[in-house]
């Protein structure tokens, strides 16, 4: 999490790295006068010395002048672009498993089900059924709670989505809204994993919040599921993600997104879409099931 009091700033990790290539070539970081002065003469000089010092030769001896310069000055530029390598912002990552920060927005990827095709959506749909029903007593309905939390601690669980509900009452005391992707095969899952989080957090309190007070939405709206595959899809949607939250007024600061489901291009696209300053990422330790936030971005010494 950033430190209190910094501010958001779009694209600032590509105006650290022109700055540091800029440093590499004029000795400063930053767009001062002297700095497009100097850009201006070189693309000048580029273009205008070949010309010049082959208009002294005769006719025949120019095209090669003019080749030998041209050939001199790329070099340069390659000699100048290797030499500012070392100089385009290398990255930080600032880990947190010790006491990973709680958001009020959760961004998640919703994978498939898991277990024994129609058999665990009858099952969901029964235990769905009890917690729901008015008519019901709470012993029934904490019981139904527990068959379904007993059913995650089997070796074959019928529903793989334990880590999408670790990741939620991480946040649940803070918690006003979790977005979830689902691909292109699991979007027909939305409405049963809804009714797995109504079952699975039943009779649960978050200090004095519940899992009634958290709103679910489906991301990106309108959406027919989008390809986990897919890095740039991915990446995409997250970037729509912080765009949407930008205009309802939430600091990037507030949201997180959970790269711990779906497939491994998946959390690569939401990875790269969280470098940008303000924004974080985590994932749920399938072994040990803690939650670890990452903090990624570029370094500006």
């Amino acid at each position: 999490m950033r430190k209190k009091g910094s501010k958001y700033q779009p694209a600032s990790e590509s105006v650290i790295a022109a700055r540091n290539f800029l440093a590499t070539l004029f000795g400063q970081k930053y767009f001062a006068p002297v700095v497009f002065i100097l850009l201006f003469l070189f693309v000048l000089v580029s273009g205008w010395l070949p010309e010049t010092v082959a208009s002294i030769f005769p006719h025949k001896t120019q095209m090669f002048i003019k080749t030998g310069a041209t050939v001199i000055f790329f070099i340069i530029l390659v000699y100048y672009g290797l030499k500012a390598k070392k100089y385009l912002a290398p990255l930080q990552v600032i880990t947190d498993d010790a006491n990973p920060p709680i958001a009020k927005v959760l961004l998640l990827f919703l994978s498939p089900l898991g277990g024994q095709g129609n058999l665990r959506n009858h099952l969901l749909d029964d235990l769905y059924k009890i917690v729901t029903d008015p008519e019901k007593n709470d012993k029934d309905k904490k019981d139904a709670r527990d068959n379904l939390q007993n059913n995650m601690k089997s070796p074959n669980p019928p529903w793989s989505w334990e880590m999408p509900a670790i990741a939620i009452a991480h946040h649940a005391p803070r918690l006003e809204s979790v977005y979830v992707v689902p691909s292109e095969q699991t979007i027909n899952d939305y409405d049963y994993f809804k009714k797995f989080v109504t079952v699975y957090f039943y009779g649960q309190k978050f200090g004095e919040r519940s899992i009634n007070d958290i709103v679910f939405n489906l991301w990106p709206k309108p959406t027919t599921g989008i390809r986990f595959d897919a890095i740039d899809k991915i990446f995409e949607c997250v970037n729509g993600f912080y765009d949407r939250l930008n205009k309802i007024k939430i600091r990037p600061e507030d949201a997180v997104v959970d790269i711990t489901s779906g497939m491994v291009p998946t959390s690569v696209g939401a990875a790269i879409a969280t470098m940008t300053r303000g924004r974080q990422a985590e994932y749920v330790h399938t072994r040990d099931k803690k939650v670890i936030s990452y903090d990624i971005t570029y370094r500006e010494d």
